[in-house]
């Protein structure tokens, strides 16, 4: 009896350390509130931090600075501010300590979740401001993040970010000269060909530039409702500066097809250009990478140009396909078939291949913005040896939608096998 007594107690003290170990586990990752009562939680509190991101630090005058202001928790733990009514502050200051700019975002929200840094998907306060310097010289950026956990409470609880330095940068005023296709001015066939070439990337904000017979030609396309406008270049050490204006025009005034474009050309610099958008909105512009120069387009989709091979081409048992694509991941799958559709070769590359001679892109790029450019691509393929003479092939070229599947921007390209 006393063993059965002895046996029952163990039991029942193991299911209350497993219940405790359990309520343990399933509150462990459970946010930490804190009310609205600044002595209480200070070390949480403390481990809060605002920040200011840039995505650049060199910007031309009248250019927009976008900045993203933020507050994190560099806490090891969750949790939650209730009653907080946080201030974000941003200011600039110029190298002798002046206040240029001052800027301040409120929220009114009854309730803040702040997770660890470290969590991938985590969640923070933040905000964005956009502010415009039009004089030479360096600046400072400067954040900071209030928190009144209390109407009454006559010292909030503020953390600053670490402050960033700018740069608004200027150079030599070009002269430059508008180009109007098919006007009648006279204009070099090959310039012809490279902006009608141009015109067939479709997408909003595509830029270009070639230089040619002592001239850099510069092309810019604006996005769709907004009329463009090159406003001013600047010849710098490393690169030519190009303003472009962007304007929304009244709903009573229709916008012409040549206002959604523009061409000019400067005296040659061998220069890559930076085209600087001065906008009320933000705007990246997108060209191409990889390729220094822009060959024909023989064939195309809206994501997918090809420069070679050409419909109809014949083309032996060793053949190259190259073009730009702007794909998902880069990514451009092709298929080839006979007349009778059974397939010869098929696969995946990834475009961001380098063209032969390639020196630099003609148009500077913020890689690290993550825009969609246009990657150059180039690829061999080889033909079965037991293939008919004349036989009719067909090449596609197409990305895959990460949503259903589906093939999509397809390029068909017929072509003919000949094996001499």
């Amino acid at each position: 009896m006393k063993n059965k007594i002895l046996v029952l107690t163990a039991l029942v003290l193991s299911l209350v350390s497993l219940v405790i170990f359990i309520r343990t586990l399933s509150t462990q990752d459970e946010p930490i509130v804190i009310e609205s009562y600044p002595e209480k939680n200070t070390d949480e509190l403390a481990e809060l931090k605002a920040e200011v991101g840039l995505i650049k630090t060199h910007y031309h005058a009248g250019e927009r600075i976008w900045a993203h202001l933020g507050l994190n928790n560099l806490g090891a733990k969750p949790f939650t501010l209730q009653g907080a009514k946080p201030t974000l502050t941003f200011k600039v200051y110029d190298e002798e300590n002046r206040i240029i700019i001052s800027q301040i975002i409120d929220l009114q929200l009854d309730e803040f979740n702040f997770r660890p840094i470290e969590v991938y998907h985590r969640e923070r306060w933040f905000g964005h401001i956009a502010a415009v310097l039009d004089q030479p010289g360096r600046y400072k950026v400067v954040a900071r993040a209030d928190l009144n956990l209390d109407e009454n409470l006559t010292k909030p609880l503020y953390t600053y970010a670490e402050p960033i330095w700018i740069e608004i940068v200027t150079g030599n005023k070009a002269e430059f000269w508008p180009i109007k296709p098919h006007a009648e001015t006279t204009i070099p066939q090959e310039v012809e060909n490279w902006i009608e070439n141009s015109l067939k990337f479709d997408v909003p904000y595509f830029v270009n530039s070639k230089e040619y017979e002592g001239k850099q030609y510069l092309f810019i396309r604006s996005g769709a409702e907004r009329s463009i406008q090159t406003k001013e270049v600047l010849v710098m050490e490393e690169e030519v500066a190009v303003k472009v204006s962007f304007t929304k025009p009244s709903l009573d005034q229709p916008i012409a097809l040549n206002d959604l474009y523009d061409v000019i050309y400067i005296k040659a610099t061998g220069l890559p250009v930076r085209f600087v958008p001065i906008a009320d909105e933000e705007i990246f512009f997108n060209s191409l990478a990889g390729i220094h120069y822009l060959p024909n387009i023989v064939a195309q989709s809206c994501s997918i140009k090809v420069f070679t091979p050409a419909p109809d081409d014949m083309v032996g048992r060793n053949f190259s396909v190259s073009g730009v694509a702007s794909v998902f991941e880069a990514t451009v799958n092709y298929r080839l078939v006979d007349s009778s559709q059974n397939t010869l070769d098929s696969g995946f590359i990834t475009a961001g291949h380098l063209a032969y001679g390639f020196t630099r892109d003609p148009v500077i790029r913020n890689d690290w913005l993550g825009v969609a450019d246009w990657r150059y691509f180039i690829f061999s393929l080889k033909l079965i040896e037991n293939l008919a003479e004349d036989e009719n092939l067909t090449l596609e070229l197409f990305w895959i939608s990460p949503k259903d599947g589906t093939q999509t921007a397809l390029v068909v390209i017929p072509l003919k096998f000949k094996s001499n």
